[in-house]
């Protein structure tokens, strides 16, 4: 499938390994994440979500998406870590997000964590619903060549940080829904 100027892939992952059959049990958070940008977005995006790295690297290979964004949590930080640098490696600019508790969330403990984990350009804290869909926004208003891992690290979103020019930029002011209706179900738009 050919993708619109006006539009952009987004490759959302949940790890788990796969030869752990009973563990690859439904990414429900990154698919609230996808659900609450696509009620904002519609056609703009397209979302892939993804339990299997296997099936992940796949997919990559077939078709490279314009983000992918990681979970992390402690059962799957080596895993996102090591499918991270890989995509990395393969395409440096493409930009790369992650979300989830497995991290500390005062400033020396966010910056420690994006230094050593360099494949992460930016840092979605907390609730990421709201920041995953401004993050998308803007690099939708970007033109194509613009959509990079440089110019999102260079971007201030409340709720995120990055590590730009060797710095920590952004802040913990975070945004949630203020009501549970406002995010649509993955189940039932049928992102699951």
């Amino acid at each position: 499938m050919m993708k619109k100027e006006n539009s952009i892939l987004v490759y959302l992952a949940d790890l788990a390994h796969d030869y752990f059959k009973v563990n690859q049990y439904t990414p429900t958070g990154i698919g609230y994440l996808a659900a609450y940008s696509k009620d904002k977005l519609g056609n703009k995006v397209e979302f892939r979500l993804f339990k299997s790295i296997n099936k992940l690297f796949d997919e990559y290979e077939k078709e490279k998406p314009d983000v992918v964004g990681f979970s992390n949590y402690t059962w799957n930080v080596a895993l996102s870590k090591f499918a991270g640098e890989w995509i990395k490696e393969k395409d440096p600019s493409l930009p790369i997000i992650m979300g989830g508790p497995n991290i500390r969330t005062y400033r020396k403990g966010i910056e420690e964590f994006l230094m050593h984990n360099k494949y992460v350009d930016t840092y979605c804290m907390f609730a990421g619903e709201i920041s995953v869909y401004k993050i998308l926004k803007f690099l939708l208003d970007q033109p194509k060549k613009k959509r990079t891992s440089e110019v999102l690290k260079k971007h201030t979103f409340d709720g995120c940080y990055s590590i730009s020019k060797n710095q920590l930029v952004g802040n913990s002011n975070y945004e949630k829904p203020s009501d549970l209706d406002e995010v649509p179900s993955p189940f039932l738009t049928g992102l699951m």
